[in-house]
């Protein structure tokens, strides 16, 4: 996707796909249904997404080093991300609806190469932002504090609609409860990239893991809930 930098372009690629289940019977994860998602806020904004979410979320915010930065621009201290060309990858996530531990990355014996060649031209509404712990705070702090949606629509998108296997899902949000601990946020991840964002409501905190290389944070994760979070 080296050339494609609208979302208009990444419709292109999912608009034929056939639908896996009728509307409202089921759930399964769906990036293409952020991009379509994407898509609907520029018709209604009649704005382009990557213009709107900058002007209305990152800049009112402060988050000045958030951004869908294009592959070909020069962004100061911008990390590269690495993947272990020496691993084995992953099997595939289920689709019987049963969870499956991750293992947890073995890089013993690493072979890194940066994820340049794997880089999209720039990202869309399904993920590929760029930003840092700091900028994700003053999002956390923003939601929860009702300055960057009223109450009414904050209790809304932070309310689970469905269940699914791994805990209930939102509006972008999912909700669990590592370690007992009431969590909203999302992960995820590329070659080359992992992320974690969780807010815990009860706990008045929130817990932001960025990594530049494809695995790691979960486990991160479990330490600090578990050893680090009363």
């Amino acid at each position: 996707m080296n050339h494609v930098d609208t979302v208009d372009a990444f419709i292109s690629y999912i608009v034929d796909q056939p639908l896996r289940m009728e509307t409202g019977t089921g759930f399964d994860y769906s990036n293409g249904g952020y991009i379509v998602l994407g898509r609907i806020i520029e018709e209604v904004s009649g704005e382009n997404y990557y213009s709107y979410v900058r002007n209305n979320i990152f800049k009112p915010l402060g988050m000045a080093d958030t951004d869908f930065y294009a592959k070909i621009d020069t962004v100061p201290n911008l990390a590269l991300g690495y993947v272990n060309t020496n691993r084995q990858a992953p099997p595939p996530p289920p689709r019987d609806g049963q969870p499956r531990p991750m293992p947890p990355p073995d890089n013993r014996n690493a072979v890194w190469e940066d994820n340049f060649s794997t880089l999209p031209l720039i990202g869309n509404p399904s993920g590929g932002a760029y930003s840092t712990a700091g900028d994700l705070l003053k999002f956390s702090a923003a939601l929860m504090g009702h300055s960057l949606l009223s109450e009414e629509y904050t209790n809304i998108i932070l309310t689970g609609k469905v269940n699914t296997p791994m805990g209930e899902y939102g509006y972008g949000f999912e909700f669990s409860e590592p370690g007992g601990h009431r969590s909203i946020g999302h992960s995820g991840g590329a070659p080359g990239v992992n992320a974690l964002f969780r807010i815990l409501p009860n706990q008045n905190c929130t817990v932001i893991i960025l990594s530049n290389y494809d695995g790691g944070v979960r486990s991160i994760e479990r330490e600090i809930f578990t050893r680090f979070i009363p």
